[in-house]
């Protein structure tokens, strides 16, 4: 892999984009909505499924530490920002980098712990985009807002790009110690949310504090796509209208914010 060919490079894509406002309460999710609907984002639909008995008690015991889980949300957030700003055509600091940098300043092991994981963050992503072919040229979106509104949900994908081949991939960032179910779920949500069709899915994983990082392949994955979105699917059927009309209810009251 490397710069991408300029024969297998589509001249025009066009992404459809959605114009829809959102918010989230932390504890019953986020929701995307306007006047004539209410679409629950893709990780409030994945949180329907119930957690195993041991990832139930590990998250019982990380939340008696204060800020401990919310250090991994925070910092995913600004790698995020970190790595696809220079790529997007517009800024992409919001009130959600704006509270996580808020959140770990406020701890100051925390902040320096996210800061001392920076420069390997920053030189393994110059990396992977040399040997993906990601760059101005072969990016199609970043940070784009996606909906399917005949299944009835909404959210935000990472990155969409053209790779060597002229391959159309969906990508999603992130910063944990494994790719875990949600992530594939994740994106065969996002698949099914586009206007265009996908030719790859990849999780791209970057873990600071083990100095790892990974592509999980969608045409390497064990679970079957199609099996995939047909349990998202089933997930989206289990959420109730009233919880999705409680969370944009609750857009000025406390515990729930625009973003």
């Amino acid at each position: 892999m490397g710069d991408t060919n300029p024969d297998v490079f589509p001249d025009e894509i066009e992404i459809g984009e959605v114009n829809l406002d959102r918010v989230t309460h932390d504890e019953l999710g986020r929701v995307y909505y306007n006047e004539h609907v209410r679409l629950p984002s893709v990780s409030t639909v994945l949180n329907v499924r119930p957690d195993p008995p041991g990832l139930a008690r590990y998250k019982a015991k990380q939340a008696k530490k204060e800020g401990y889980t919310d250090f991994y949300l925070d910092r995913g957030t600004l790698a995020h920002y970190e790595w696809l700003n220079p790529l997007a055509d517009r800024e992409l600091w919001t009130e959600d980098e704006e509270m996580s940098q808020d959140a770990l300043q406020s701890h100051q092991e925390y902040w320096d712990r996210y800061q001392s994981g920076l420069d390997w963050m920053r030189d393994t992503w110059e990396f992977l985009r040399e040997y993906l072919g990601i760059n101005e040229d072969t990016v199609l979106a970043v940070e784009h807002y996606v909906a399917n509104f005949d299944v009835g949900y909404a959210g935000q994908l990472d990155l969409l790009y053209v790779d060597p081949d002229g391959n159309i991939v969906l990508a999603d960032l992130k910063t944990s110690k494994d790719v875990y179910d949600d992530y594939l779920y994740q994106a065969v949500a996002y698949d099914h949310a586009l206007d265009v069709t996908v030719d790859r899915m990849e999780v791209i994983r970057m873990n600071p504090d083990q100095k790892v990082w990974e592509i999980s392949r969608s045409d390497e994955w064990i679970d079957d796509t199609d099996e995939l979105w047909e349990e998202f699917k089933d997930l989206r059927a289990q959420l109730e209208e009233e919880q999705l009309e409680a969370i944009v209810q609750s857009a000025d009251e406390e515990g729930a914010y625009s973003g």
